[in-house]
């Protein structure tokens, strides 16, 4: 009989410290579902952004990510089906300190890192740079507030302004502006891109221009996107912008709609349809940076 009441009272005792582990995660909104973790890289970068703390929730940001930084963490894009991304970086002075995201919780109605470090008094003289990872379903993100984490779009954007000051900068205007252009005094629609090889940065420009006969013109420009470049796509760019300016343009007789390219001291009409072909798949490749 003793026997019987020990192990009921074992079972019960087991069941009442399952019961307020649940209401103790289920109060810090932590869950077994998360995936965390951390790498340490010796990357460095030059010109790091103040923000270090990141939300992704779609592949063209994730992809804005890796132009900020690398895509050394090469994480796998169908997570984003059902979960969102979250990706603190800290940059330390020795590559001997060591870190590790010890948790994540869901308090305060934000995703919080606990980043544990371990200091050492002495360490090696060499940079090292380091990525804390969450991926954290997006059912559990509901009704949270990410102020303190920045979508990789709106830092690489930032105060960025195009200005044509050099040579490594141009703007190529699309044909979309001859195509729609209409008799009513000049009423278009028009894209174009404002490429920055020196600081790595493409625009992507929406530019509606409404005639108004009789009334006052109106022209309406958004800004579609902000993106860097990697060394790759700016050598790629550089590359054809050069054999393009260079090289005589030859007019296809069934073509009357033509990109521009213009630079700080020149401009060039492009007719050929197989140049502008060529344009074209760069500008595509910018599209899907």
């Amino acid at each position: 009989m003793k026997k019987k009441v020990i192990c009921i009272m074992a079972v019960l005792v087991v069941l009442i410290s399952m019961i307020v582990t649940y209401i103790v995660l289920d109060n810090m909104n932590v869950s077994n579902d998360i995936i965390k973790y951390e790498l340490q890289t010796s990357e460095y970068f030059r010109d790091i952004p103040d923000n270090n703390k990141y939300f992704i929730d779609s592949i063209d940001e994730l992809n804005n990510f890796y132009s900020i930084y690398s895509d050394v963490l090469d994480i796998d894009k169908n997570y984003l089906r059902d979960n969102s991304i979250f990706i603190q970086v800290e940059e330390v002075p020795t590559g001997s300190v060591s870190m590790e995201l010890s948790s994540v919780t869901l308090e305060d109605n934000t995703v919080n890192f606990n980043i544990k470090k371990d200091n050492v008094e002495i360490g090696t003289n060499d940079m090292a740079f380091w990525y804390f990872v969450a991926i954290i379903p997006n059912d559990k993100l509901s009704n949270l507030k990410f102020d303190d984490w920045k979508k990789p779009s709106l830092v690489v954007s930032g105060d960025y302004v195009f200005e044509m000051d050099s040579n490594n900068k141009y703007e190529i205007i699309t044909d979309l502006k001859a195509k729609t252009m209409l008799d009513d005094g000049g009423s278009y629609n028009s894209i174009y891109y404002q490429i920055d090889l020196e600081n790595k940065v493409v625009v992507k420009i929406e530019e509606n221009y409404h005639a108004n006969l009789g009334g006052t013109p109106v022209l309406e420009k958004n800004t579609l996107y902000t993106k860097k470049m990697d060394d790759d796509i700016c050598s790629e760019a550089k590359v054809l912008i050069d054999e393009v300016i260079n090289k005589e343009d030859v007019r296809d007789e069934e073509n009357y709609n033509n990109f521009t390219i213009l630079s700080v001291d020149y401009e060039k009409e492009i007719c050929n349809l197989n140049t502008i072909s060529d344009i074209k798949k760069l500008l595509t490749k910018f599209d899907n940076l």
